[in-house]
């Protein structure tokens, strides 16, 4: 009679956890999946402005590398 109270407990406690794991994956596909999406989406964007940002600033110094050039074989 013991062990069969005991394996109710176990039972009982193992439902919780389950309950528990549940409850988890639903706010992990719920709430964290979206907000870690979002800052994967963000980071992809920096990164994409920055290598524009990079591209300009290549292009602005061969043009002025070029006018700097220009200038020296006047004088």
């Amino acid at each position: 009679d013991g062990i069969d109270d005991r394996l109710d407990g176990i039972e009982g406690r193992l439902s919780d956890v389950e309950n528990d794991v549940t409850s988890i994956k639903i706010t992990l596909e719920n709430e964290i999946k979206p907000n870690i999406c979002k800052i994967a989406e963000g980071y992809t964007l920096l990164e994409e402005r920055l290598d524009r940002e990079e591209a300009e600033e290549r292009e602005y110094r061969k043009r002025t590398d070029y006018r700097l050039a220009a200038l020296a074989n006047q004088n």
